[in-house]
């Protein structure tokens, strides 16, 4: 499920449990902006990307890496790294 499934998924789940939650501003844009199919999906891409990005953090902490160490054995520079 991409980032903006989670997104709407968590929303679902406070109401599920009886917690309401007025839509900000942002909600309403972004509601919006997903009807349009182009966005839609460049939304969901950034969202996968994300989701790389945290998996790439977590393993890199299992290992006891620190960003600098894993940017070493990969050969880039620490600030390019992802995580």
């Amino acid at each position: 499920m991409g980032f903006a499934g989670r997104f709407g998924f968590a929303r679902a789940r406070l109401v599920e449990k009886g917690e309401t939650m007025n839509k900000t501003n942002f909600d309403k844009y972004l509601e919006e902006q997903l009807k349009d199919p182009a966005f839609a999906a460049r939304f969901e891409r950034a969202g996968e990307a994300w989701d790389v990005a945290l998996q790439i953090a977590a393993l890199r902490r299992q290992a006891g890496l620190s960003q600098k160490d894993l940017a070493k054995l990969l050969k880039i520079p620490a600030a390019d790294q992802p995580a």
